[in-house]
């Protein structure tokens, strides 16, 4: 399975879900993970194919699943 998540540098709702993201993916994934990190602000023209608009956002294996709220359940 291959999980982006794109994020942008500041954005404290990235730092806030991402290790949430993380551990959520290694769990439901136990092998054959990969796991991708990118700035949107470097990446933008690959954001912009799977239709990130919001931040934290995440794509599943070329899924873009839509963004990422750090608040809890």
């Amino acid at each position: 399975m291959k999980v982006e998540i794109f994020y942008a540098p500041g954005c404290l709702e990235c730092v806030a879900a991402h290790a949430r993201l993380r551990a959520a993916a290694r769990e439901a994934v136990k092998d054959h993970l990969e796991w991708r990190e990118l700035n949107v602000l470097e990446d933008v023209d690959y954001a912009v194919e799977f239709g990130v608009i919001t931040l934290p956002s995440i794509v599943i294996d070329c899924f873009h699943v839509d963004a990422v709220s750090s608040a809890t359940p």
